[in-house]
């Protein structure tokens, strides 16, 4: 992510539920491992641990079945975490 430092940390902490710490530098920024899929409808859809390949792979389906769901929005099936 990248913006102004308060709003994105705001971003982390309240939107994305991960934890963030406010330093001296305006250029640190506490990184996570965790990768985040959010929709369209700005909705969180899941966390995946970026160093686990099981994750990543689960990461990789929801993301087509979430780009499958723009497509063919009125098409009704199980959801990404679900």
């Amino acid at each position: 992510m990248r913006g102004q430092q308060d709003s994105t940390f705001q971003l982390g902490r309240n939107g994305f539920k991960i934890p963030v710490d406010n330093t001296d530098s305006e250029t640190d920024f506490l990184h996570s491992d965790r990768m985040i899929l959010v929709d369209a409808k700005k909705q969180i859809r899941g966390y995946y641990l970026g160093t686990d390949s099981s994750d990543m792979s689960r990461l990789k389906n929801d993301l087509v079945l979430m780009l499958d769901d723009l497509e063919n929005p009125k098409r009704r099936r199980k959801r990404y975490n679900d």
